[in-house]
């Protein structure tokens, strides 16, 4: 029966993959019309079926269940014809167990084994992705042109646990911070590195650790001045964004 329905199997390319005419139905309609099925039978009826045919009935018996599978599954690189060739393996393998064990003669049980062998075709098995990404990642390259030549997408991944648009609002803070340090010099420095406080992912600026006598020069005016500053500038960014 294996090479049977393995030789059943559309061949790639034949079927326009259409609700009516895809391998998946086109599979059923040869089934249904190899075994006269008409209607569903009992588990008794199956078990007495040529053992050559049972597999056959049960794909068509349990085809909505099969086709639901294949429906949630689905993936842009996930090929039709070795989905259904792979449900059609495992429905065979399942054949003595059901004849094990009548109970699981069931859309639930049918439903299940459709969805582990569509599993394997549709998501890669090895790191999680799903065969998709998987596709895209292995066939696609991962630069893209720009206005000054190319960036490698995997470089605009965040190493952290923020995303891109966090950590490129972050460095922009950090920025306008480091300008007013560079435009108003160690004092400015002295005062930054005291706002900032234990704040251990804030860089640290220049100022009281080389010049520790700058921390003596600060007067109240100049902190004022420099904290005034800092709040002009970042809020000018705050209005662009």
């Amino acid at each position: 029966m294996e090479s049977q329905l393995r030789l059943s199997a559309p061949k790639r390319g034949v079927y326009v993959i259409t609700p009516d005419d895809s391998p998946f139905f086109a599979t059923k309609k040869m089934f249904s019309n190899h075994l006269n099925y008409t209607r569903p039978i009992s588990y008794d009826r199956w078990a007495a079926l040529d053992p050559d045919d049972k597999a056959a009935c049960l794909f068509v018996q349990f085809f909505d269940q099969i086709v639901l599978a294949w429906r949630k599954l689905r993936t842009p690189a996930a090929i039709e014809e070795e989905c259904l060739e792979e449900v059609l393996q495992y429905i065979i393998k399942n054949v003595s167990v059901l004849e094990e064990h009548p109970d699981r003669f069931n859309p639930k049980y049918l439903y299940k084994v459709a969805w582990n062998a569509i599993y394997c075709r549709a998501v890669d098995p090895y790191n999680g992705q799903t065969a998709s990404s998987s596709w895209y990642n292995n066939t696609c390259s991962a630069y893209v042109p720009t206005e000054d030549g190319e960036v490698c997408l995997f470089d605009l991944i965040c190493q952290d646990s923020d995303d891109i648009a966090t950590q490129l609002a972050k460095e922009a803070f950090w920025r306008i911070v480091q300008s007013v340090v560079d435009d108003m010099g160690a004092e400015a420095a002295f005062v930054i590195n005291n706002l900032c406080g234990a704040d251990t992912s804030a860089p640290k600026f220049f100022g009281s650790e080389e010049h520790p006598e700058a921390g003596r020069r600060v007067s109240p005016s100049t902190r004022k001045k420099v904290t005034e500053e800092l709040k002009s500038r970042l809020q000018r960014i705050m209005d662009e964004l």
